[in-house]
């Protein structure tokens, strides 16, 4: 024998008896000497016991991950999506959660599928699925709203130090050049959450209790009767999530060969997701974080503006020196995103109070 199996059992009994509950069941699971000696006869684990002991065993066998909702392993697998939408991967857990999504109905990415592309990096391929083929999309559609309005959307995924990065590309125009459709297409109320940059930026109020985020350089200039104006964008970067983005508006010759110039509303995006470890992780929190409630730690008070798009370019394998020296430039001048005249979870919390207050003068009576 040789290594630990040539250590006399007194002593393995001796270490064993210094190791928490989770770490004797993972050495026990070693091999079947092991389990036969170790494993506790009645085994009883805590909730955090049980979630670090699968988190373990998540690591070493494929095709599992583990589920938080309800503290379980599952098998992942991809469910049904439409075309240009991503899988999803949590169909075998039965615990209702209404997991919440980082971005809007076209790019549906829960946090399983971006945990599990993480896990494929960090763990092996058999323990997620590929990341080129799980959340690279991009399609060509017709609006919604108005005849002729095109939307061309392009999402492209990488990790930089073990963390998920997103950049997305959003281009809006009318493929006859009118303006006029154009425009209303860009204020219907719909666009307020697909045209935006996160939850959190621009936020416009849409009710006593609910926003919408829409960004404030797509809004029309009411002291110009034009309905656009070119903009050359200068980067910006949410306040509350790990966001940077800009807008460009163009003039292009129109695709049926009129001297109408075509106007095109470019949207770029670019999200940092962290490592996806755990729903509860700061960066997937605070972007998944609706308006209406306060994030512990928002971005503003850890990191400065622009990081986020610098740390894409510079990780680009086929960025040149000029290119890193335009992206350091871009990462300089970058802003935070004004904030709201007020911010929305204070309202929130007054009512709150409010109803706290109420039920409490009805307990005294």
């Amino acid at each position: 024998m040789s290594g630990i199996m040539a250590v006399s059992p007194e002593i393995i009994n001796i270490i064993v008896s210094h190791l928490a509950p989770e770490s004797v069941v993972a050495f026990a699971l070693t091999c079947r000497g092991f389990y036969q000696q170790q494993m506790p006869s009645s085994l009883h684990l805590e909730e955090q016991q049980k979630s670090t002991l699968l988190l373990w065993l998540e690591q070493d066998i494929p095709h599992l991950y583990f589920c938080h909702r309800c503290n379980r392993l599952h098998v992942w697998r991809p469910r049904f999506v439409c075309d240009g939408h991503v899988a999803r991967f949590d169909g075998d857990c039965r615990v209702f959660w209404q997991d919440p999504r980082a971005f809007d109905a076209w790019y549906d990415l829960g946090f399983y599928a971006a945990r599990l592309v993480l896990n494929r990096h960090l763990y092996g391929e058999a323990h997620g699925p590929a990341l080129e083929e799980t959340l690279n999309l991009s399609d060509d559609i017709p609006s919604f709203d108005e005849d002729g309005v095109r939307i061309k959307r392009a999402w492209e995924a990488r990790i930089i130090d073990n963390e998920l990065f997103l950049h997305a590309t959003i281009q809006i125009y009318h493929d006859r050049g009118c303006a006029h459709s154009l425009r209303s297409h860009l204020d219907h109320p719909a666009c307020f959450t697909t045209h935006t940059a996160c939850h959190h930026v621009g936020l416009v109020k849409a009710s006593m209790v609910s926003y919408k985020s829409r960004l404030p350089e797509l809004d029309r200039d009411s002291g110009s009767p034009a309905l656009f104006a070119p903009l050359s964008g200068q980067l910006k970067s949410c306040r509350v999530c790990y966001t940077d983005y800009r807008v460009d508006i163009k003039q292009h010759c129109a695709s049926n060969g009129t001297a109408s110039p075509n106007w095109v509303i470019v949207i770029q995006r670019w999200h940092q997701l962290g490592q996806c470890r755990s729903p509860k992780d700061g960066k997937w929190d605070n972007l998944v974080a609706w308006p209406c409630r306060k994030v512990l730690l928002p971005r503003i008070d850890v990191c400065e503006a622009g990081t986020v798009y610098w740390k894409w370019m510079i990780h680009d394998g086929e960025a040149s020196a000029s290119d890193r020296e335009g992206a350091e430039k871009v990462r300089l001048g970058a802003q935070f995103a004004e904030p709201p005249a007020k911010e929305p979870w204070r309202l929130v919390d007054k009512i709150g109070t409010s109803l706290t207050f109420a039920i409490m003068l009805l307990n005294l009576a």
